[in-house]
């Protein structure tokens, strides 16, 4: 779903709404990556988990697609044009 504010500029006011994702592999893999581990095999592991995580995300966004959003439900707003998330609670 998208949501736009009324603005001079509608494409920078554009909001998409996202479930909130699962991110627990990503930030593995950025911790690894971060702490210089070079272990192949552990580094193929974590990105598998990340790709498979994002997989997992996408195809729930997808399942989420036209449900309504109800009072007390989490969810994302990701700003269109910077790419950027906040996690929004309905209450």
């Amino acid at each position: 779903m998208l949501v736009t504010l009324n603005s001079v500029s509608t494409q920078e006011c554009a909001f998409r709404i996202d479930r909130v994702g699962v991110y627990a592999a990503a930030e593995a893999l950025r911790q690894a990556i971060q702490k210089g581990v070079d272990d192949p095999r552990e580094l193929k592991k974590l990105n598998r988990d990340q790709a498979l995580e994002a997989d997992t995300n996408k195809r729930e966004n997808h399942h989420m697609m036209g449900v309504t959003v109800v009072f007390g439900s989490q969810f994302q707003l990701l700003h269109v044009a910077s790419n950027r998330s906040e996690i929004v609670i309905l209450s």
